[in-house]
């Protein structure tokens, strides 16, 4: 099967449930370090909003339960599939939320956007140190018990390699930062508000 193959049968996994309902086109995008919520934020905002989740790692699982189990090679078709999804979602006129942490490819895809004619909001996502240290061990341990848990594999190793690459990059504009160890609900609620206010929802 090849790559289009693989995306198109992603696709169609998509609920259905999922139109254009939006004011203008546009996407959200996370900065932010493993552990530190993205997958939670992403959910708690597309609850307030009603957008898809476009995420990385729905992609990688769909890819090992497709039979493709190398590490190296599976994380070269998340990259690949990725931006390609986002693609077909601006070009049904679908506004959506990229769960995934941007760092590297946020001029990419905010090419990707303006080339569909759409904005790329992006949410810096904060979070002191030793709070996402204790998630990634508590999230260490459910695996432990339970390895068919639907949790993202990163542990501490890929934080300390994430958070060396994040101080040696320089931020883009950034359209909000939250800081998930506090109230969460409270900041996207101003997310919400500012996009409102832009005329985005």
């Amino acid at each position: 099967m090849n790559k289009e193959e693989l995306l198109n049968r992603f696709i169609d996994l998509i609920p259905r449930k999922f139109k254009n309902n939006t004011r203008s086109l546009f996407s959200v995008g996370f900065i932010g370090i493993n552990g530190v919520g993205k997958s939670f934020v992403a959910e708690k905002l597309s609850e307030k909003i009603g957008l898809y989740i476009a995420n990385n790692d729905k992609i990688r699982r769909f890819l090992n339960e497709s039979g493709f189990n190398d590490t190296d090679y599976v994380q070269k078709l998340v990259f690949d599939m990725g931006p390609k999804l986002s693609a077909h979602l601006y070009a049904n006129k679908l506004s959506h939320i990229i769960d995934a942490d941007i760092v590297q490819f946020h001029d990419i895809t905010r090419k990707n956007a303006m080339d569909h004619g759409a904005r790329l909001c992006i949410i810096h996502l904060i979070c002191p140190e030793n709070v996402i240290l204790e998630r990634i061990n508590k999230r260490e341990k459910d695996i432990a018990k339970n390895p068919l848990v639907n949790f993202s594999r990163a542990g501490k190793d890929e934080y300390f390699k994430r958070k060396a690459l994040h101080q040696s990059l320089l931020l883009p504009e950034v359209f909000f930062t939250v800081d998930t160890s506090l109230d969460v609900d409270i900041q996207l609620n101003k997310v919400v508000n500012k996009l409102k206010k832009e005329k985005l929802i």
